[in-house]
């Protein structure tokens, strides 16, 4: 949902900090290829723990909050965490 001029700025940001690489495709020179290096794999693992853990310990709220809005009544349920 972002404008051609946001991403490549956003890619060139990330390509300068060593999260990504890019390339062009072989098969379509117009094509532009963006791999995840490891540095940004470590960085989007990171934020993912983060929100899985924020998910985790709002869930319950969150679930009444979208029952409330869809109107339905919800059953006490217990959340369980994995490690």
């Amino acid at each position: 949902m972002l404008r051609h001029n946001s991403t490549v700025e956003l890619i060139d940001r990330l390509e300068k900090r060593g999260y990504v690489r890019r390339s062009r495709s072989r098969n379509d020179r117009r094509w532009v290829l963006v791999k995840l290096l490891p540095r940004g794999e470590k960085s989007v693992e990171r934020v993912a723990r983060q929100r899985l853990t924020e998910l985790r310990a709002g869930g319950v709220a969150l679930a009444d909050a979208l029952d409330t809005l869809l109107g339905r009544k919800r059953k006490a349920q217990t959340l369980t965490q994995t490690p």
